[in-house]
């Protein structure tokens, strides 16, 4: 074995300290602009092998605020322990990388920054790819006094099934040649829309209309100026739907669902002007409405003459986000037959999240199930008896269960929520007799969480994990009473512990059987109670 190839051995051979995408090393090197503001990807596995531009690193400065992020999100426990071993073993620098993409840094000869710059209406994007010679050949950039290394080493966890970050590729990886602009150009196409000649001044590339029909306009208070609305108290938004069959539609969603290999694990793109086993496509589309400056006639506007165009549009449009929707006809549903609709890909643009943009989207796609939209072009024609999700992300799950909470603690009483047992004795402040705790407590009978969820219009789960959060609902506000005993706060405490449990027990069975013991089961469904509760009280808390 060569000098060059025990090197790079070496190197796949190091423990990472997390697995977390953001810290890729191929993301490290890659900014993305949009509207005025930079953010770097979250995932490239789908991009480029081994998550690493081969034979590049990303910059000096790069690395190191990533380590200082890395021992901040750690500080701070925000970092997921499931992303992490339990091993505390001290270790050397050189045998410890913060991601196992960090692995080819040893071997690159030069550091690479990619910056993309997207168009607003993120139909086109320009980029630009820099390269420098590493200062440091051959030595891990983690070893800078500016940053304190993390002396822990911790196993890394591959990240999806088919993972091509193992240290025989990453021994591959690193000895091959320095990858080429038209091979960096090649890969970043698979997750960007149209590149364009990087002298395009793509900033004044916005939509003239937005794609679709009108749904919904709001507005949220504006907390930074930009250069397109630099006086705006205000940011508004515009909310539209529009059928995937429409080639002007079928066009536009083919360049900007690309984006989205950067920000969901296992995104994929797909044809949505193509019918499916007899269903059909529609996309909700949120974007920002820009106010056009008086007497400005260079809008940006692609078509038509300039003049012509500050005369006929008071607006311009630029992308906040999209969610796919697939209909399909279920003739076998329970208890009756209907359509279902699937949220397939949901995308909110960095630059607009933590805005509520989310929940938006989400509660247009409720109001297209109930039909209770105020523009007739989102009512649905079709009998709608679902909405339920695609391998939902963790975030996604949050904002889901959120949302279903509301619509069933509006609406359960006039959809006959069935009502059993009591956690008080009738006209008194008494707690109820056991008979009736155990009633309070039984879970949902599938016929009738089948029936409630074709009312509700979202999935049987659904509403037993709703069910459950009714009760805890009760559970709290009964609690709080002054007249309670600590032991019937005990008992009721036990009686709802043993009602999720059960829940849980059942939808983790294939998970729980394949631990090795009864303790262990035992343990990892009080975990599993405990993730699940924690999270039961972040919903209730916000109300």
């Amino acid at each position: 074995m060569s000098d060059e190839q025990s090197q790079c051995q070496s190197h796949s051979e190091s423990k990472a300290l997390t697995d977390n995408p953001v810290f890729s090393s191929a993301a490290l090197c890659v900014v993305l602009n949009h509207l005025g503001q930079s953010f770097r990807p979250e995932y490239t596995h789908q991009l480029v092998e081994g998550e690493c531009w081969r034979g590049y690193r990303p910059i000096a400065s790069v690395l190191r605020a990533a380590n200082s992020s890395y021992e901040k999100s750690v500080t701070n426990g925000k970092e997921q322990q499931s992303s992490l071993s339990s091993s505390t073993t001290a270790t050397t620098p050189d045998q410890s990388i913060l991601h196992k993409s960090h692995g080819n840094h040893s071997s690159a000869a030069s550091e690479l920054e990619i910056t993309v710059e997207i168009a607003p209406s993120c139909q086109t994007c320009c980029v630009e790819i820099k390269r420098a010679e590493s200062k440091r050949d051959n030595q891990n950039c983690d070893d800078e006094p500016a940053t304190k290394r993390l002396k822990t080493a911790l196993d890394s966890v591959s990240r999806s099934e088919g993972n091509t970050s193992s240290p025989e590729n990453i021994t591959s990886l690193s000895c091959q040649a320095p990858m080429t602009d038209s091979e960096i150009i090649g890969a970043l196409s698979k997750a960007l829309p149209r590149i364009i000649s990087a002298n395009a001044d793509v900033k004044k590339s916005f939509l003239s209309k937005p794609i679709g029909d009108i749904v919904e306009e709001y507005s949220i208070p504006a907390t930074t100026q930009s250069e397109n609305s630099p006086s705006a108290s205000a940011v508004e938004f515009v909310l539209t739907v529009a059928d995937g069959k429409l080639p002007e539609v079928t066009e536009y969603q083919d360049s900007v669902q690309k984006l989205s290999l950067f920000y969901i694990e296992n995104a994929d793109t797909v044809d949505v002007g193509k019918d499916g086993d007899g269903g059909f496509w529609k996309i909700l589309y949120l974007f920002r409405k820009h106010t056009l400056p008086a007497f400005d006639n260079k809008s940006g506007c692609e078509d038509g003459d300039a003049k012509e165009k500050t005369k006929k549009y008071q607006f311009q449009y630029s992308l906040v986000g999209y969610v796919t929707l697939f209909h399909f006809n279920a003739l076998f549903h329970k208890p009756e037959p209907g359509w279902i609709l699937r949220i397939c890909q949901a995308l909110v643009l960095p630059p607009f999240q933590g805005q509520g943009h989310g929940k938006r989207l989400m509660q247009a796609v409720y109001s297209m199930a109930h039909c209770t939209n105020n523009t007739e072009n989102a009512k649905s024609s079709h009998n709608i008896v679902q909405v339920n999700v695609e391998d939902p992300a963790p975030a996604f799950i949050a904002l889901r269960n959120s949302m279903d909470w509301n619509l069933v603690r509006e609406h359960h009483q006039e959809w006959n929520w069935p009502q059993k047992g009591s956690l008080r004795e009738e006209n008194s402040k008494m707690v109820a007799p056991a008979d009736e705790l155990v009633l309070f407590f039984s879970a949902m009978t599938e016929k009738e969480a089948m029936e409630v969820s074709t009312k509700a219009r979202i999935t049987p789960k659904q509403i037993h994990l709703t069910n459950e959060l009714l009760k805890l609902q009760a559970v709290r506000n009964f609690l709080d009473e002054e007249t309670v005993s600590s032991g019937d706060k005990e008992a009721i405490e036990r009686y709802f512990r043993l009602m999720v449990k059960r829940r849980l027990n059942k939808d983790h069975r294939d998970e729980l059987l394949e631990l090795p013991s009864k303790d262990d089961q035992k343990a990892r469904l009080a975990a599993l109670f405990a993730e699940e509760v924690k999270g039961y009280e972040r919903i209730l808390t916000k109300g």
